[in-house]
C-alpha cells in the first residue's frame, strides 16, 4: 500500500489503507500478554516478522525485542531457526532456513544489538561453500538439506560434470557443454 500511494492516483486513499492496515497489525497482530508480534491475528510464531525493522514497518523497541525473544525461544535450533511452529499440511519436516537466520541478524541490528549480530553473522558465514554460497536450508545438527548451490559435482559412475545445485543428494543442474547429453 505504501508503494500504491507513491505510484498510483488517488494517493490520500492508499496512504489511509496502510494507516488502517498498520492500525489493524499492532492492534491485533501484537500478542496481549507477551506483546510480540504475531505470525498471525490468532497466533503463532514465524521468522518473516523479524523482517518489520527492514520493511519500514513501525515497531516500538520494546515489541521488537520481545518478537526477537520469542522467536528464539520457539524457532531456534541451534544457531539455526525455523521459519515457523505449527503445521501447514506439508508432509515430513523441515530443516532451518538460513534466510531465517540473517533475518534474525537483520533485527538485532535494528535494535542496536551490534555485538550481540555481529558474532552471529560471522558464525552464519561459517556456513557458505567453497564458492561463498548457502544452502536453503540446515539441518540443525550440521547436514545441508534444501537446495545447495554447488561449482561443479562429479557424478560416482563418471558421467559429465554438472554445475547447479544439489537438491536432497540428488544433482540438479545443467551439463557443461561437453557435447554430452
Amino acid at each position: 500500500l505504501d508503494r500504491a500511494a507513491r505510484l498510483l492516483p488517488e494517493s490520500e486513499r492508499w496512504a489511509a489503507e496502510a494507516v488502517k492496515v498498520r492500525e489493524a497489525i499492532l492492534t491485533e497482530g501484537v500478542d496481549p500478554q507477551e506483546r510480540y508480534l504475531r505470525q498471525a491475528f490468532d497466533g503463532g510464531v514465524d521468522a518473516a516478522v523479524l523482517l518489520a525493522p527492514m520493511l519500514g514497518f513501525p515497531l516500538e523497541d520494546d515489541i521488537l525485542a520481545n518478537t526477537i525473544r520469542m522467536v528464539e525461544e520457539r524457532l531456534a535450533r541451534g544457531e539455526y531457526l525455523l521459519r515457523y511452529d505449527g503445521q501447514d499440511g506439508l508432509e515430513g519436516d523441515e530443516g532451518a532456513f538460513l534466510a531465517c537466520s540473517f533475518w534474525l541478524i537483520d533485527a538485532k541490528l535494528a535494535l542496536g544489538q551490534i555485538a550481540e549480530a555481529r558474532a552471529g553473522f560471522e558464525r552464519l558465514i561459517e556456513r557458505a561453500n567453497d564458492v561463498g554460497l548457502f544452502a536453503e536450508e540446515i539441518d540443525p545438527v550440521d547436514l545441508v538439506r534444501g537446495a545447495e548451490p554447488v561449482e561443479e559435482v562429479q557424478e560416482r559412475d563418471s558421467r559429465p560434470q554438472r554445475r547447479g545445485v544439489r537438491h536432497g543428494g540428488e544433482v540438479m543442474g545443467f551439463l557443461h557443454r561437453t557435447g554430452a547429453q
